[in-house]
């Protein structure tokens, strides 16, 4: 059920959760230096 629900999932909410992980993944990378 998990794929349905992602491929349910709009383009606009994939883009910030998108976002969302790169600004994670980007900040985790600043302040682990």
């Amino acid at each position: 059920w998990v794929w349905i629900w992602f491929d349910e999932v709009p383009e606009m909410t994939t883009f910030i959760g998108g976002l969302l992980v790169l600004s994670s993944v980007f900040y985790g990378i600043r302040s682990s230096k």
